[in-house]
């Protein structure tokens, strides 16, 4: 079947010893019974803080250049 199928979960992982969860929302677009594209969003702010991180590693990375 062809369409668009929204796929909302909650990804549950650990980085550097902090135990962290974070909403994700997927878009899988499906044509002629194939996945053609699949995107995923979450809220980068709240991915940080699950990280345990102080910062935005990309900002981090930034001012280090």
């Amino acid at each position: 079947a062809d369409g668009v199928v929204f796929i909302e979960r909650v990804d549950d992982f650990v980085y550097r010893g902090h135990h962290g969860q974070v909403p994700v929302v997927g878009v899988v677009e499906v044509e002629q019974g194939h996945v053609q594209t699949w995107r995923e969003y979450y809220d980068r702010a709240q991915m940080i803080e699950a990280l345990g991180l102080q910062q935005d590693f990309d900002a981090a990375a930034k001012q280090r250049q």
